[in-house]
Formats: structure tokens, sequence, C-alpha cells
């Protein structure tokens, strides 16, 4: 480096850990489309979002797309349905905890250091040599305790991304004025990709890790519903349903073990060692019924009770039920006092 072996005076730098930092920038851009009648309404939009981070090397883009729509069929019947997609892709986020560039700065870094001097952190005859502070000693570069923070943000930079389905459907039948049967199906499934690099110089060995879960989860209830006046002064409304709940998620995370064999190249099969891999699935149903009653007497007391019982297939078999009630009052003072 240019500065190695040049004596320099012992005096702090009050920047050195500011001018690290980047100023953080972000956009978001909507457009949509919408339209309604008498029978029915649509709402479609779509929506761009990047973000510059505070850390060099970090951002985050984020495209979402979706549709909103509901029909009334007849007078009796309607139906209404929602579909969305959002994809995040993210790169470099910060990282947390002791190993983190932000103890560095906090800890151990040196204050009489210009970090405008570390910002060229690869050795320009070998990529693999980073330019540190902390030297091992004065005939090794390699680091002793801390990579350089430009290295850490630029060779340990973290990617991600997540591809996101969601959306319902529901259907509505009105018997009556007071009484109406609603059934409804939602879903919520996702897949995050997390790829994680360890670059050949580091203070750690070298690795290359792909982490990727998915998730989705389904719900379906029916619900009916009472509205109305049970006498002149005694007023009701109420619901009751059911609702089966299935949740499945998997994991298959494989990483590199004992370093990498060709520096910069970030691949499973650069491992030098036996890949480490894990490979799970865990799944969970619920089965509810609840049901909520809010009884009204003449405008001025309220009385409501709720109630729910689930039971988990997470539970053994023969103490897998539990319930759970609420009760509350209530008294709207403002109706008896004098205007």
């Amino acid at each position: 480096a240019d500065n190695f072996g040049r004596s320099i005076g012992w005096t702090a730098q009050p920047d050195n850990i500011k001018n690290f930092y980047d100023s953080g920038f972000m956009s978001n851009n909507n457009v949509s489309f919408s339209g309604s009648n008498e029978k029915g309404y649509f709402r479609a939009s779509y929506t761009n979002l990047y973000q510059k981070g505070t850390i060099p090397n970090a951002q985050l883009k984020r495209n979402s797309v979706g549709l909103n729509a509901g029909l009334e069929a007849t007078d009796y019947l309607s139906i209404n349905v929602g579909i969305n997609y959002t994809q995040n892709k993210g790169r470099g986020r910060g990282a947390t905890g002791y190993n983190s560039t932000g103890s560095n700065f906090n800890q151990w870094f040196q204050r009489q250091l210009n970090i405008d001097d570390l910002k060229f952190y690869k050795d320009p005859n070998d990529p693999t040599v980073q330019r540190s502070w902390n030297r091992t000693s004065a005939d090794d570069a390699f680091p002793l305790y801390w990579d350089n923070p430009y290295w850490w943000a630029y060779e340990r930079a973290q990617n991600d991304q997540r591809d996101r389905f969601y959306g319902n459907a529901g259907i509505t039948v009105k018997f009556t004025d007071w009484l109406s049967l609603t059934g409804r199906g939602m879903s919520d499934f996702y897949t995050e990709q997390r790829y994680e690099r360890i670059a050949v110089g580091s203070i750690d060995v070298s690795k290359f890790s792909k982490d990727i879960y998915t998730v989705n989860e389904n719900n379906f209830d029916l619900i009916l519903r009472a509205k109305g006046n049970l006498t002149n002064k005694i007023s009701i409304e109420a619901f009751v349903g059911g609702n089966r709940m299935d949740r499945k998620i998997t994991r298959n995370f494989n990483s590199t073990q004992g370093g990498l064999g060709t520096p910069g190249f970030y691949n499973l099969q650069n491992s030098t060692g036996a890949l480490l891999v894990v490979d799970e699935a865990t799944q969970k149903r619920i089965n509810s019924v609840f049901g909520s009653a809010s009884l009204g007497f003449n405008g001025l007391f309220y009385l409501d009770i709720t109630g729910r019982n689930d039971w988990s297939s997470t539970l053994p078999s023969g103490n897998n039920s539990y319930f759970y009630p609420s009760v509350a009052g209530s008294f709207i003072l403002s109706e008896i006092l004098p205007d």
C-alpha cells in the first residue's frame, strides 16, 4: 500500500466512521387502474421500489402487482377475489452482532485511521489479498482481527430474493336482510433464496452457501352471520363459523466446507471439502370453530361474548384441543346525558 512504512501523526480522524457510509436513496413509483359501477369494482396496480442503502454496495429492489375485484351478481349473491405478486431482491444487507462491520467501527477500529485510505481494499496485484489496517505483521498483509470494511461490503455481501404470491377469493349468499353465509379461501406462498459469500482472503474461511425456504399457508373458512332485532329494545349481531389452516415449510440449505478451491467462483461444486446439506420439512394443520354474539339493550348497554376452539396437529392426539372465550360489557353514558 502507498502508506505502508510511512510515519503519520497520531491524530484522531473525526469523520472516519461517518465517511464510510453513503447517503441513502429511495424511489417508489406506482401506477393503477380502477373502475366501479353499481354491480362491481376492480383495481389493478403495479409498484416499483428501489432503495440504495447507507452501507456501500447495499440495495433493495421490489416489484409488486395486484388485482382486486368484486361483483354483486344478484341481490343475494356477491363474489370477490384478490391476487397479488411481490418480488424482493436484496444485496448487501447490513450484518448485526459481534462479527459485523459495525463492530469494527465501534469497538476495535482505530481513530487515527483515515477511512478513505481503505476504499481501494484489494491488492492490485493479487485480488485475494486485502489492504488492511490491522496486518498480521510487517511482512504478512493478512488481517489479524478484522476485514477491511469495504472488503466486507463488496466481498462478503449477501444476496437474497423472495417471490411471494398471495390472494383470496370469497362468495357471500344473502338469505334474508339479516342472515348471510360467506365462504372464503386464502393462500400465501413464497420462496426465499439466500446466498452468502466469503471471499478467499477474508479472516474467515472462504465459503459459499445457498439457503432456500418455501412457505405455503392455506386458510378456508365458512361463516354464518346474523344481524337484527330480537325485540324493540334488544338487538343482536352474531356469527358462527369454522376454519381450516394448513401450513407447510421446507428448507434446503447447502454450504461449502473447508474453503473455496478457486477464488471468486461461488458455486457449491467449488468446495474443497464435503458439502454441508440440511434438508427440512414441517407441516401443521389447525381446525377451528368460533363464534361471537353482541347483544344491545335499548342502545345503552352492550354485552359481547366470543369463543373459539382449536385442534392442532402438532399437539398430542389425545390432548390437542384448546378453548379460549371472552366476555365484555359496555355502557354508553352519552346516551343518557342531556344535550
